[in-house]
């Protein structure tokens, strides 16, 4: 059995990666890339989910945005707990995301609605005078 340093093996794996990359591009999916983690599925989706959270303006926006990437919520107590990734679920608060802002967001929206039609009502108002 040989026994090699990190440094030699890198050196002989890199030239072997690069033969089976050129010579095999379906293999693509199987290289083995050590000293580096992959990323799995969970922390993929968990970038994804963020983006679009970042994005959203409002709850039904964000469950839109889920829906377009074919990601489902799910709900505990008919209230947004969290995302079903395959046959798991996960909530948002462990996925770091915040829903408090969404609905602040829900919150300050519905009040700028409330405000821009009072407005239009008195302006509608002060032209029949």
């Amino acid at each position: 059995m040989l026994n090699c340093a990190s440094r030699e093996f890198a050196e002989i794996l890199l030239p072997v990666l690069g033969y089976q990359i050129k010579k095999y591009p379906q293999l693509s999916d199987s290289i083995v890339l050590h000293g580096q983690k992959k990323q799995g599925k969970k922390q993929e989706h968990t970038q994804i989910i963020q983006q679009l959270f970042e994005k959203s303006n409002s709850t039904s926006q964000f469950i839109r945005h889920l829906r377009e990437h074919n990601i489902e919520c799910y709900y505990r107590n008919n209230i947004l707990s969290g995302v079903l990734i395959g046959s798991r679920k996960h909530r948002f608060k462990k996925l770091g995301i915040n829903l408090e802002l969404l609905f602040l967001k829900d919150t300050i929206h519905g009040r700028y609605k409330e405000l821009s039609a009072r407005k239009e009502k008195e302006h509608n108002r002060t032209k029949e005078r």
